[in-house]
Order: structure tokens, then C-alpha cells, then sequence
């Protein structure tokens, strides 16, 4: 199987107290990220910093499908914290984690600038809002410099299962997994491109008039700084 052929992701949104931020960029550099991606089923992993968004930090797997986050493997792995990941964790604030199915993949490869939009699911229902969003989706990468999109919609019971690692996080109150429906990510060369085609494809105003989104979607405008795998 192909990565662009794979449909599970794990995707984190969060924030960090700032004078552990180094520390956090070094675990994941030498730790962390080599050890999802060492899991069977895990393809991937790709962190990213903000450029105008909140949280600072937004990182994601793709792996085979969703089930993987509930194997074997994976849950000893975050249910074994490392020491390195027991002093790092408990930094963490305003996250948000999400295990998603891969609703699709549009485009090839994966831009330098990247645009997230999780938004709770409108009125018009998941097969309607999917439909939409990927017709949308699909404009928006014939704009300039635009690479590619994706759309994830949540697995919640897989987003909820309860691990050590869940347990670190849960210490700040300000963790909120699982608080999207549905995730839009659309990459591109450079960000004022990115930005102008999530403006022009994906307006809030759109999105809530043909009950797709319930409230105005989160935005967020990322740059790529580590990939591994795929």
C-alpha cells in the first residue's frame, strides 16, 4: 500500500510552556517521531510551526487506516511513555488530538505552507459535507502554487481511548481532543498562496450557509519543519 493509498491519520494540534520549547523540538527530532513511525501500519510523520495560528505546533501521522491506533503495538508504545516523553509532556497546553479516516487525497506531495481548517459538523450530514468539502478541496488546488489537500473526518472512539500518554496531557486543563468533525489541509509552495486559496474556496460564511460547518471553522497557517518516512 502506498502512502497517498493509506486513509488513517493522527493528528495533534498544540501548544508548549515556552522555556521547554527546545527540549520539545529535540525529543521529537530524535525520539519521538522515529518511534511512531517505527510502529506497523505508521507511515509517516511530519511536524509543523506556525506562521499565524494557535496552536504553535501541528503534527500528523499517516498510517495504514484507523485501526492502527488501536493495535498492540501501539498501545504499548503509549502506554510505555519513554522517560524522555514523561518529562515532556506534561509541557504541553491547548492540545488537540485527533484520529481521522482519510476521506481523500488530492494533488501529489505535500507543500512547504500548510492550512488546516477543523471545524463541528454542520446540519447537512457527513456524505453531503464530505461531498462538498472535497468539490471545494479540489477547486482550490488549481489555484497557484497550491500542492495538494486532504480531508479527515474523526473516528471518535479511536480518538478516546484512554493511554498513559493521555493521561500526561490531561494534567493541562486546556486539552480538548477530538474537538473537530472534520479537518481540511491544503498545502502549497508559499503561504500568501495557501492563505489566498483557503479565502477564495473555503469561506466561513460558504461553509455555514450550505450547512457544512456549525460555527466558523479554526484556521491555521503552518510551516513545515521535520519529515520522515513515506
Amino acid at each position: 500500500m502506498s502512502v497517498k493509498q493509506s486513509s488513517g491519520i493522527l493528528a495533534i494540534w498544540h501548544d508548549m510552556v515556552p522555556e521547554h520549547e527546545q527540549a520539545l523540538n529535540d525529543w521529537y527530532n530524535q525520539e519521538h517521531h522515529a518511534e511512531r513511525v517505527a510502529i506497523e501500519g505508521f507511515f509517516t510523520a511530519r511536524r509543523h510551526i506556525a506562521l499565524d495560528a494557535s496552536p504553535k505546533f501541528f503534527i500528523f501521522y499517516e498510517t495504514t487506516d484507523p485501526s492502527v491506533l488501536e493495535t498492540a503495538a501501539y498501545l504499548a508504545c503509549v502506554n510505555n511513555p519513554s522517560s524522555w516523553t514523561q518529562r515532556c509532556m506534561p509541557h504541553y497546553r491547548n492540545t488537540n488530538r485527533l484520529v481521522c479516516g482519510r476521506t481523500a487525497y488530492l494533488g501529489l506531495g505535500h507543500g512547504a505552507a500548510v492550512m488546516t481548517l477543523r471545524f463541528a459538523a454542520g446540519e447537512a450530514g457527513s456524505e453531503a459535507i464530505g461531498a462538498a468539502v472535497q468539490r471545494r478541496a479540489q477547486a482550490a488546488l488549481a489555484e497557484p502554487g497550491m500542492v495538494s489537500a486532504q480531508i479527515w473526518q474523526l473516528d471518535a472512539e479511536r480518538t478516546h481511548l484512554p493511554s498513559q500518554e493521555k493521561d500526561i496531557r490531561a494534567k493541562s486543563a486546556d486539552t480538548m481532543d477530538g474537538a473537530a468533525d472534520w479537518t481540511i489541509m491544503l498545502t502549497a509552495n508559499l503561504p500568501d498562496q495557501v492563505r489566498a486559496a483557503c479565502d477564495k474556496h473555503f469561506p466561513v460564511a460558504g461553509l455555514q450557509a450550505n450547512g457544512i460547518a456549525d460555527g466558523a471553522p479554526q484556521n491555521g497557517l503552518y510551516q513545515l519543519i521535520f519529515t520522515m518516512g513515506g
